[in-house]
């Protein structure tokens, strides 16, 4: 079966997302629940007010990827590569992270903007943060 490709104001559940290459583009008002996105691109791709609900990410590039209005809850992010994220745009509100924030294991954050983001359950673990800009979180 193939996988779908995600559009505006989709809603998946369970979908196992492989080679995915969302590079530069849009994407916006789409929901992910229980996701697993495996060696995908959304580098320079901007994604807009969407929802990863206990998503995983392995080995994917979000390089310069935008996050306006997004939200992440209990999502976690193995050896990928976040370089020059801006993470105090997406969205921060109280419900995701009562259920759990972000965990990044071995990726690459340099260069990222956590300005003013409440981060009281995020895990950081094996990830290079050089030049990341953590200022009143």
């Amino acid at each position: 079966m193939a996988q779908p490709t995600p559009t505006d104001g989709g809603k998946y559940d369970d979908e196992h997302f492989k080679a995915l290459d969302r590079s530069g583009e849009r994407l916006s008002d789409t929901v992910f629940t229980d996701c697993t996105f495996t060696d995908c691109d959304f580098s320079d791709a901007i994604l807009t007010a969407c929802r990863f609900v206990d998503c995983t990410f392995t080995g994917c590039n979000l390089r310069l990827t935008q996050l306006p209005g997004t939200t992440f809850a209990q999502t976690t992010f193995t050896r990928c590569g976040l370089l020059g994220v801006d993470w105090s745009v997406a969205d921060w509100s109280a419900w995701s992270t009562k259920l759990g924030s972000l965990t990044f294991d071995t990726c690459d954050l340099k260069y990222g903007v956590f300005v003013g983001v409440a981060l009281p359950k995020v895990k950081l673990t094996a990830c290079n943060a050089t030049a990341a800009n953590f200022a009143e979180a």
